[in-house]
């Protein structure tokens, strides 16, 4: 089995955060970019609303959810005094620890689920914007398919020129 150097371990250490920001930042794009497009194909099959296009801004990128390994220890003393009075003292300790997977020299926290990111707000531009009705319905099926509050969704009508 290879194992890497002292050399090749620091390298990795050093450049291994820009190979991660920067493959995150490509899948937090993608992501948009597919939401964009589904948003877009939905839309436009509805009656009134034209030819649509779809901007979708994310809030964060996504998050990893770690196993966490969380130990209590309880005790329960019974006290008495001299004078026939007693007490229960109850403790209680908890402690909480990342899980760590280890592969030979590396070691990287348990990943246990992947969270998508946060839609921050959805702006639709719409041939057939401008009619409440068709307005109402997009906000409402941009509200249903992704939990966007109603106030960070626009809907305007698509100009003449492109």
């Amino acid at each position: 089995m290879f194992e890497p150097s002292k050399r090749d371990w620091k390298l990795y250490r050093e450049k291994i955060g820009g190979w991660q920001e920067h493959y995150m930042e490509k899948l937090v794009k993608e992501y948009a970019d597919y939401l964009e497009r589904r948003l877009t194909e939905t839309l436009s099959r509805m009656s009134n609303v034209g030819e649509v296009e779809v901007m979708i801004t994310l809030k964060s990128s996504c998050e990893l959810v770690v196993e966490k390994e969380q130990p209590v220890k309880r005790s329960a003393t019974n006290e008495s005094d001299s004078q026939g009075g007693s007490r229960i003292v109850n403790q209680m300790e908890s402690d909480e620890n990342t899980v760590y997977r280890t592969e030979g020299s590396l070691s990287e926290p348990y990943v246990i689920k992947t969270l998508p990111p946060r839609i921050e707000g959805v702006v639709v531009v719409a041939e057939g914007a401008g009619n409440g009705e068709v307005n109402r319905t997009i906000v409402e099926i941009v509200q249903t398919l992704f939990g966007v509050e109603a106030h960070k969704v626009r809907v305007v009508k698509m100009g003449t020129n492109k």
